[in-house]
């Protein structure tokens, strides 16, 4: 009886480990892929708000590409030949300079830009704050009548 339960518990262990991700994973994925391409006529590349640096890569593509969610942002298109060469190139450092180049500059680009976007928003919210430059300043500390 205990090569029985052993050899069964071994079987219910191995099948738990060899199954492959959930199916309704990839249902999802694709089915919302889908949906996007059946409502727009193709599948339509999302815009990010205040963003200068138009979105080139499709949904589609980044996809077909395994492009990790984190990673899909206005830069996708230069991202998904960098990891072309670098699985071509088995990762090697010196290779793919060229690419990796231009996508970190394309990456470097879009942080300058969210930058300046929440600077110009802290200076508004600074003007804001402080009284009218024009008017008379209110102060801090009333004058009593005999100062």
């Amino acid at each position: 009886p205990s090569v029985l339960s052993s050899a069964s518990s071994e079987k219910r262990r191995k099948k738990a480990t060899d199954q492959n991700p959930p199916f309704f994973i990839f249902f999802i994925v694709h089915t919302f892929v889908d949906w996007r391409a059946n409502f727009s006529g193709k599948v339509a590349a999302m815009e990010a708000p205040g963003s200068s640096k138009p979105m080139i890569a499709t949904q589609a593509e980044m996809v077909e590409a395994r492009v990790p969610m984190a990673y899909r942002d206005q830069c996708a298109h230069l991202l998904i030949p960098l990891n072309k060469c670098r699985q071509a190139e088995f990762y090697l450092p010196w290779k793919c300079e060229n690419e990796r180049h231009s996508y970190e500059k394309c990456e470097y680009e879009l942080v300058m830009e969210r930058m300046l976007q929440m600077q110009k928003i802290r200076e508004k919210e600074a003007n804001l704050k402080q009284p009218n430059k024009g008017g008379v300043a209110i102060g801090l500390i009333p004058k009593t009548a005999n100062a």
